[in-house]
């Protein structure tokens, strides 16, 4: 393991660095697997080992509104994410929650799925994701 702020070798019971006096895992100059030093261009890995860079942030893309998708906050500004869990919750299966997003093509697709049994098992799994955090809000997709 090294450290991820100066990329010195560490003990995998190190709580920080002994070079730099960092906590261990925080920076996003240096690969923990290698030592590498990480470019912001490189695709989100290593370019030496391959290992997936954490940058500080979660992947994430802006859309042509300026909203920023993927990243830890995944509900638009000015919506309430409790009320969006809640409608996930009780008419998910509607697609409620989905066109409360503004996400109005997963909406539409969720309520032609509700017929076919489809419905409940996606807003279950979206709920899961809305309460532990990795729901992904992106307007453009359908799925």
């Amino acid at each position: 393991m090294y450290c991820k702020t100066c990329g010195a070798e560490m003990n995998d019971n190190q709580v920080i660095c002994l070079k730099c006096g960092c906590a261990k895992g925080t920076g996003s100059t240096y690969c923990a697997n290698c030592g590498n030093e990480l470019t912001q261009n490189a695709f989100a890995c290593c370019m030496k080992c391959g290992v997936a860079a954490d940058f500080g942030t979660k992947a994430s893309k802006t859309d042509t509104d300026g909203i920023t998708i993927g990243a830890g906050d995944w509900c638009p500004e000015g919506k309430e994410k409790i009320v969006a869990i809640i409608l996930a919750f009780f008419l998910g299966r509607f697609g409620v929650h989905n066109f409360y997003l503004g996400e109005n093509k997963k909406g539409v697709l969720r309520l032609l799925t509700c017929w076919f049994g489809m419905g409940g098992i996606l807003a279950l799994i979206d709920f899961i994701k809305m309460l532990i955090g990795s729901y992904v809000y992106d307007p453009d997709k359908a799925i």
